[in-house]
């Protein structure tokens, strides 16, 4: 069965890359640019996935959607200034990528928004907006495990499909004006960011070095940032992590993307695309850890995370 769950697993990957490809132009040009130089691309790290608490898709509904594919539980890492809750999961073979998943507490956002906000009611249209995405997850899940015990009727192909709308299409089809007035405040860009694209990636992450890898022509992160800003491509101002700790991280700046919403217009609701930062590319150095069987740190810092989730936030695009 583990030989199965690797196959689906990269091939789920591989679905999730060709979509994050599609719909960030920046892919490309980097991709192209790293193999024409060096011949070869840098290894796979995590990619990063995003949900909202109250659309049926939190940490554990998480865990038990890759668990199906042969993920693992990594380890817990709570963003309290975020308000978010994350996890990731490890790999069934070290050739694929993480996943960091992450989920938004819109409770706990209640308990620490500014005063005279009544975000209990801004929670409660929130939450009114999101289909459950429960059932769906659940059907998803059946078929995995299903294909897994070798009673799937269907192929492998619109398996992983079914896996990759699920997670490619938005929980909710929210009004324009709803929306315009929701993005205006600063404490909920990463629950927009869930609204507008669903629980699609937001990021994918190369890995440049570790204790026993090191990408050619790599030097350092800020040289490989100034490499990437010479193509036109802009990239985060800060670099997060010394060169030397256990975790040293740069992306691009978020490409911009499109979105269906609605509004009401003579009577009748019309379709509208609306603009909002989409995803990015990150590069990413991992340490040495000796406490880690592998011998290099696996996991995340919370402090570095949450500057990188502003990334998908106008200000960081």
């Amino acid at each position: 069965m583990k030989d199965l769950q690797i196959e689906l697993a990269a091939k789920f990957i591989a679905a999730m890359k060709k979509h994050w490809r599609k719909t960030n132009p920046h892919v490309d040009i980097v991709m192209n640019f790293l193999m024409k130089k060096y011949g070869e691309l840098p290894r796979p790290d995590h990619m990063a996935i995003r949900s909202i608490s109250g659309a049926g898709f939190g940490i554990q509904e998480a865990s038990s959607l890759f668990s199906a594919l042969g993920y693992k539980f990594g380890g817990y890492w709570p963003i309290p200034n975020l308000n978010i809750n994350a996890c990731h999961f490890e790999p069934p073979t070290p050739e694929l990528e993480k996943i960091f998943f992450s989920e938004i507490d819109l409770s706990a956002i209640e308990r620490n928004a500014p005063a005279g906000e009544n975000f209990h009611k801004i929670k409660s249209g929130i939450r009114h907006d999101i289909s459950s995405s429960s059932m769906e997850l659940y059907i998803v899940c059946g078929n995995l495990y299903s294909a897994l015990a070798g009673n799937y009727a269907g192929t492998f192909k619109a398996l992983i499909d079914n896996v990759t709308e699920f997670l490619i299409e938005p929980p909710c089809y929210i009004k324009s004006e709803t929306f315009s007035k929701l993005s205006q405040k600063p404490y909920l860009q990463e629950t927009i960011h869930v609204l507008a694209y669903g629980f699609q990636p937001n990021h994918f992450t190369f890995l440049l070095k570790d204790p026993s890898y090191t990408f050619p022509g790599y030097a350092s992160m800020e040289n490989f940032a100034k490499e990437i800003d010479g193509l036109g491509i802009q990239m985060q101002e800060k670099i997060e992590g010394d060169e030397e700790s256990i975790l040293c991280q740069v992306s691009t700046k978020a490409c911009m993307g499109k979105f269906s919403a609605y509004q009401h217009k003579n009577g009748r609701a019309q379709n509208v695309k609306i603009e909002w930062p989409m995803s990015y590319i990150e590069f990413i150095r991992r340490g040495a850890d000796t406490n880690s069987p592998t011998g290099r740190y696996e996991g995340f810092l919370p402090k570095q995370a949450q500057t990188l989730f502003k990334m998908t936030a106008p200000t960081g695009s």
